[in-house]
């Protein structure tokens, strides 16, 4: 059985949402669209769209005032389409960038073949960094890794109190 994660994105930037499938050792494929995951997303997670972010604002020439690349790009999803091998097989990015009228600007990166490695030079930081928040995603789909409990448990009644 192999699992192949196609998107996700971060809802509100709390929640994963994933599209995935799963190839059968009989050669038969279940697709499993849009599967929302309620818990809020783990910090693992997060730090990987973290990452992503960074690539996005590279890919769609998102510069701050200093000519840097712009830190306060968000990447809220990928998007990856083909097949391991084909020469179509690439990403795109999608996230947001708030400017200083505090207008929120959606971006979307142009779709990247991942064989493009004299269009984008850090294709390798780029794939490292999508393979981690693929990694993440299965942990929060398969394993319910999620962020902790911020209220905790009370314990209200212990043997104590018989």
């Amino acid at each position: 059985m192999v699992i192949t994660v196609q998107k996700a994105k971060l809802k509100k930037g709390l929640y994963l949402q994933a599209d995935y499938t799963i190839r059968m050792p009989d050669g038969s494929v279940q697709h499993h669209p849009a599967v929302l995951c309620s818990d809020d997303a783990h910090e693992d997670l997060r730090a990987g769209f973290r990452v992503l972010g960074a690539h996005l604002a590279s890919m769609t020439d998102s510069y701050g005032n200093d000519k840097h690349i712009s830190m306060d790009v968000l990447c809220r999803g990928f998007s990856i389409k083909g097949n391991e091998g084909d020469d179509n097989y690439g990403v795109t990015l999608t996230g947001q960038r708030t400017l200083k009228s505090g207008f929120v600007l959606i971006l979307n990166s142009p779709f990247l073949r991942f064989s493009q490695t004299e269009v984008y030079g850090p294709m390798d930081s780029l794939l490292h960094a999508l393979e981690e928040c693929k990694k993440e995603v299965m942990l929060a789909l398969f394993e319910n890794k999620k962020a902790p409990d911020v209220q905790g448990k009370l314990d209200l009644y212990t043997e104590e109190d018989d």
